[in-house]
């Protein structure tokens, strides 16, 4: 007589038993299945160390200065091209012929490099910048890392990116020079518009520098305010105050209280 078997049977389940049912064997198998797949360990990762930082901090800050591109102690930032956001120093703009843009990759090689190396294109560098939306677009092109490092600056002022631009540049905690080339002889005049106010409102909320100087802003405008304005020491008192110290400006009716 031909014999079948209902197909949940555990000789159909488990083909090799024999002897009866085993009941420990059919837990073993389902609890299998409930359990969750072990999560493979991933194999331990070497750490790599290069023999470069085994020499002293200050024979690798000379290697990077060595290595590294030669900034002027005056360098002109100036717009890549006149509508575009990219910025580069006025040297390499007017430059002709191929560039070597070999020497910055220094900067790539990890983190560590970088965070080291950045810190000399700042050191006793003065950035010169024809307006402020110059400024404004080096600013972000150096990104936190480079605000943080940034100690001096040249700046003309009196266009209507002043008020952005004074507001970022607030971030850079470090910064502890500036030379303003403004081309009035006054902060504010009666009648001002109101970007020009909050340009120079901006300004007057800088604080904790060190120098404060004024500059020509050149043949194209007639006056500018220099060191023998009265208004120029209000600018110099009010950038030069402690951080934490309150401003002594006060404004009424959009017009300075000094």
């Amino acid at each position: 007589m031909l014999q079948t078997r209902l197909p949940l049977e555990p000789q159909s389940i488990f083909p090799g038993l024999s002897g009866g049912f085993k009941m420990h064997d059919l837990r073993r198998h389902w609890e299998k299945k409930s359990y969750p797949p072990r999560a493979s360990e991933p194999a331990p990762q070497r750490s790599q160390t290069s023999s470069l930082f085994s020499l002293p901090t200050e024979l690798r800050l000379e290697i990077y200065a060595r290595v590294l591109p030669t900034l002027d102690q005056t360098t002109e930032i100036v717009p890549l091209n006149q509508d575009s956001a990219r910025v580069t120093t006025k040297v390499g703009h007017e430059k002709t012929g191929p560039r070597d843009l070999t020497k910055c990759n220094v900067l790539r090689v990890c983190k560590a490099v970088h965070n080291e190396a950045l810190e000399l294109l700042y050191h006793n560098i003065t950035y010169r910048f024809a307006a402020t939306k110059t400024l404004y677009l080096f600013l972000r092109h150096i990104g936190s890392r480079g605000r943080q490092l940034l100690k001096s600056i040249d700046v003309l002022c009196g266009s209507r990116e002043d008020a952005i631009t004074f507001s970022l540049l607030a971030t850079c905690e470090k910064l502890r020079s500036i030379r303003i080339r403004l081309p009035r002889p006054m902060i504010l005049w009666p009648g001002a518009p109101i970007w020009s106010i909050d340009g120079m409102g901006a300004l007057l909320m800088l604080s904790g520098l060190e120098e404060v100087k004024f500059g020509d802003c050149g043949p194209r405008f007639k006056t500018c305010m220099d060191e023998d304005k009265s208004d120029a020491a209000v600018l110099r008192r009010e950038l030069t105050r402690p951080k934490q110290e309150p401003s002594r400006v006060r404004w009424v009716n959009y017009q300075l209280d000094i």
